[in-house]
């Protein structure tokens, strides 16, 4: 990865938690690891590939439920 995608990510991860916190809503690891995969990737990504990656890439436990709720909640 390259080091002005991280300072990129780095910076849109703040402004989302922002926004999350100007509109009273709750923030959490998986949401931002969710976001990291979805950032990163250069392809179309099923919630079951999501949820494989966060496992496998972050170590980060992380349910299909969750990975489906993060994802309505990006939608909205």
């Amino acid at each position: 990865m390259e080091e002005r995608y991280k300072i990129e990510f780095t910076t849109f991860l703040k402004n989302f938690k922002s926004h999350l916190s100007k509109h009273g809503l709750k923030n959490s690891i998986q949401k931002d690891y969710i976001l990291k995969i979805l950032f990163f990737s250069n392809e179309h990504l099923t919630a079951e590939q999501i949820t494989e990656k966060v496992r496998n890439e972050y170590k980060v436990d992380v349910g299909i439920a969750t990975v489906y709720r993060t994802m309505k909640f990006f939608e909205d």
